[in-house]
């Protein structure tokens, strides 16, 4: 995954790509450390697509991880975990402030 802002003209899709097929890799097995992750589509059995949603009215940096052995690859080998660069994201509404 590439590391990227995310601003408040809305969430982010991305991209997740295994090393090698895997038949039992599922949505549960993937975790954002803030926001919400939804729309989780399967394109192969190594390429897959979610989502990425940050907390409304707000600014930070989330992560993207998978624990290790979550899936298995088509031999039945356990993953390792995975951690993603941070995705920062300003989903912070301006303010306005009027003086006399």
């Amino acid at each position: 995954m590439v590391s990227s802002t995310v601003g408040g003209c809305g969430p982010e899709t991305l991209t997740i790509t295994l090393s090698e097929p895997s038949f039992d890799f599922a949505a549960e097995d993937v975790v954002a450390s803030l926001g919400t992750l939804t729309n989780w589509n399967a394109a192969s059995s190594t390429e897959y697509t979610v989502v990425f949603t940050p907390p409304a009215n707000s600014t930070g940096s989330a992560a993207i991880s998978i624990a290790a052995g979550g899936f298995t690859d088509v031999s039945q080998n356990l993953n390792i975990a995975f951690t993603s660069e941070l995705i920062s994201f300003d989903t912070e509404s301006p303010t306005v402030a009027i003086t006399r």
